[in-house]
């Protein structure tokens, strides 16, 4: 354990040392060559600390990124092992830190992706294809994306060769905005072209039942 040794009369320093108990800090401390001590010290207090306190926190990484030396303050207790590079914003993993704790577990960075242990690479999505075609006697049905942040979803279109315009048939989106709705409350809508000729949708179906579907059932 660590003890902080200071003088506390003559108040000339104090010396941290490694020792089993306060007496043999004492021991130990009397013995380093250090200049505050001398015939007239008449008292010394012995501190035990911990290695929490000698910590500074301070963590320094060379980013593999933008190749600068980051020096920063960090707790890799509360706050982990990945942080961002505040020169370039990428990915910083504290490497340096992984290596030096207590009980440093053998790098896998790599092994299975971009990512180690603490920091588990995520599964990519299943991929989504921005256009789905099929094909009928009457034209193609396409369904493609919506790019609209704020009304995701997708558009159900009719597509005939020798047109310039696809057809609306349907449109299934978020929205969160509608005026005749609670204002606020999100919802998954379907806006319906009976008529493809018409500018407007001629029917909404507002759907229900979404958050019984995504309740967990109590067993």
């Amino acid at each position: 354990m660590k003890y902080r040794v200071r003088v506390s009369e003559l108040r000339y320093g104090d010396v941290v040392v490694e020792a089993d108990d306060e007496e043999q800090a004492k021991t130990i401390a009397t013995g380093k060559e250090i200049d505050w001590f001398d015939s007239e010290l008449t008292d010394m207090t012995v501190e035990p600390i911990s290695d929490e306190r000698e910590r500074t926190y301070i963590v320094t990484e060379m980013c593999p990124h933008c190749e600068s030396e980051v020096e920063m303050r960090w707790n890799t207790d509360t706050m982990g092992f990945k942080a961002f590079c505040p020169v370039c914003g990428e990915r910083l993993m504290l490497c340096d830190e992984c290596r030096h704790t207590e009980e440093p577990s053998p790098c896998d960075y790599g092994v299975n992706g971009d990512g180690c242990w603490r920091n588990p690479p995520k599964p990519a999505p299943p991929e989504i294809p921005p256009t789905l075609r099929v094909d009928t006697p009457l034209g193609a049905v396409i369904v493609r994306s919506c790019f609209d942040s704020e009304h995701p979803g997708v558009w159900v279109d009719l597509r005939r060769p020798d047109a310039d315009d696809d057809m609306p048939l349907a449109l299934i989106e978020f929205s969160d905005d509608d005026t005749d709705l609670p204002e606020g409350q999100p919802n998954i809508i379907t806006r319906v072209w009976s008529n493809g000729e018409d500018e407007n949708c001629t029917d909404r179906i507002v759907h229900q039942g979404i958050e019984e579907y995504f309740r967990v059932e109590e067993v």
